[in-house]
């Protein structure tokens, strides 16, 4: 999950909670423009209190963000499935053009979004999974709108409500 924190520096701080095999790892993030322009994250790892001292600094115009990722590898490429849960219907409404069918169930229906990532150096050089196993309703690299920063936003009448979140790590 990630917490936006509010910023006094113009950078966009962040907080990770990662959970994998029943170990919890957190992380402060700091994205940096240099100067040529190229966007980084600076990543630090830090203890659990450490993390719990900044969620306190949890911007309130940014909702907490859930992603449940699953990774797989197709053609030598490793592809992960990032689904992005409990998000407000506002912020998920003018991001399809499909329709929905009326028998299926679409992950919209759940106010989740899922993206699909791989890293490649040349387009060219992407070779995607068949279509019976992964449907690409269309391609968002460098879409502001699906950045987990924009999506965290609160709606503007402030309607969508905060995510509970437990110190011993339930929600």
């Amino acid at each position: 999950e990630y917490a936006y924190l509010i910023s006094s520096d113009g950078k966009q701080h962040r907080l990770r909670r990662r959970i994998a095999d029943g170990s919890i790892l957190y992380t402060h993030i700091r994205r940096m423009v240099d100067q040529d322009g190229h966007v980084m994250d600076i990543k630090n790892n830090i203890t659990r209190r450490e993390y719990l001292e900044l969620l306190c600094h949890q911007d309130p115009n940014r909702m907490l963000i859930r992603l449940v990722r699953q990774t797989f590898a197709y053609q030598n490429r490793q592809f992960a499935c990032n689904t992005i849960v409990g998000l407000p219907p506002q912020n998920l409404a003018h991001l399809s053009s499909l329709p929905l069918q009326e028998d299926t169930k679409s992950p919209k229906d759940l106010n989740t979004l899922l993206i699909l990532t791989v890293q490649a150096d040349d387009d060219n050089e992407l070779v995607m999974p068949p279509s019976g196993v992964v449907g690409v309703e269309k391609e968002v690299t460098g879409l502001e709108e699906y950045s987990m920063y924009h999506l965290s936003k609160r709606g503007a009448k402030g309607s969508s409500t905060p995510t509970p979140y437990h110190a011993d790590g339930e929600v």
